[in-house]
Parts: structure tokens; sequence; C-alpha cells
């Protein structure tokens, strides 16, 4: 259940400055000419610059989203979410789940279910903001095994888009589909811009980046606390 992608955005911009720059390309000539000299020198400072914007580039790559607790369950959820469901999306610079859990059923070792909400949001570092490029919403259910070492996903159960949504939501969640539906809708919205905005100032602090806010396109930056 995909929420947004700035892949055509950034496919239809591409054609936009590709057609600009198919222009007349015959050398200028008379006063506005530029200088042999100077145009050394402006490869020359543009090279330097680029190789600057290099290393400030691999500097500031951003460390792997981790659940900050290593034995809960959520842990593994999480990895399932960075590892299997962001990749269906163009690469980012780091993928930050937000979950909320409705039930979660351990009576089976060999298929424990964690009933909820499951979203992922894909963001690129500019400066000191994340930009989000692209998400998507996964209500459903996730199932885990216990292990030796701690957890495994073994299956992910996702409702259905549009008019299929209510009835596919009514055979994953069973008995806990009215438990499900009270919190799924009060959850859009301010509220879960609240548990997203926690989740990513932990992020930051947890790994002691420079990042002061998130923004998702078309918005205004939310400041961190």
């Amino acid at each position: 259940m995909s929420r947004f992608d700035k892949r055509f955005l950034a496919l239809f911009c591409g054609i936009l400055i590709t057609a600009a720059g198919c222009g007349n390309s015959e050398p200028l000539v008379g006063s506005d000419a530029v200088p042999e000299a100077e145009v050394e020198t402006t490869e020359v400072v543009d090279g330097e610059t680029a190789k600057a914007s290099s290393v400030a580039d691999a500097s500031e790559k951003l460390p792997v989203y981790e659940y900050p607790d290593k034995t809960s369950l959520l842990y593994e959820v999480n990895k399932y979410l960075i590892e299997n469901v962001a990749t269906n999306y163009e690469p980012a610079d780091v993928s930050i789940p937000v979950i909320t859990v409705t039930t979660t059923d351990d009576s089976n070792p060999d298929d424990i279910v964690v009933y909820g909400d499951f979203y992922i949001d894909n963001y690129n570092l500019n400066v000191n903001i994340l930009e989000c490029e692209s998400g998507g919403d996964y209500p459903g259910a996730m199932h885990l095994k216990k292990t030796d070492t701690g957890y495994e996903v073994t299956s992910f159960d996702v409702c259905k888009d549009g008019s299929s949504f209510d009835s596919s939501a009514k055979e994953i969640f069973g008995e806990h589909y009215d438990d499900f539906m009270k919190v799924f809708q009060t959850i859009q919205g301010t509220s879960r811009e609240e548990q997203r905005k926690q989740i990513i100032s932990e992020y930051v602090k947890t790994n002691n980046l420079s990042i002061t806010a998130f923004q998702d396109y078309g918005w205004d930056p939310v400041m961190l606390d």
C-alpha cells in the first residue's frame, strides 16, 4: 500500500533539464565570448568543487536504522521492513519504519503474529535535513518464529488497497479486526507524525548526528526535539 514515490517527478524534471540543455552548440562570438584563459580557470575551479562535494557526501553516510531493543520482536520487524520492503523503492540514504502494534499473539513460538500498521519512509540527507523521498503504509500481520538467537520473520500478510481493504483486513486480523480498526482510525495524521518525529529524534541522538529536521515533499521541515 504505497503512499508516494518521487521517481516520476525526478524523471519528468530530468526530461525538462535535458531539453533546456539542447540549445545552439555553435561557439560564442563577439563581445560575449569567454576568453580562453577564463575558461580554463573555470574548469579547474569546477573540478575542485566537484571533488570537495564528493568528499562531503562520503563523510555524511548515514548509519542503518536499528530498533533500540535488540532482544525485542520489534527489532526483527523493523529490520525486515528495511531489508525487504524499503527495497521496493529507489535507494535512499536511510529507511526508518514507524510501527503501531495493535495486538501480539505469542502463544505459538513457531508462529508469533504481530498485528498492526507498518509504515516505512525513505530519506535522503540534504545538509542537516532528512528529506523523505518515498514511503508506504502496510497494515497487516507479520509472522515470526523463535530461534536460538532471537526471532526470525517467516511471512508478512498485507491488507489490499482500495475497495478490497476492509475485506482483506477482516481476513488477516480475524478476531483482532475491531482492535486494529480502532487504532488504525486514530493513528492517521497527527498521531502518526508525532510517533515518526520521536523515532527520528531517537535515531539522531543515538547516532550523534547533526540532523535537525525531516521534511516531506511540498511541506515545511519538521524540527526535531
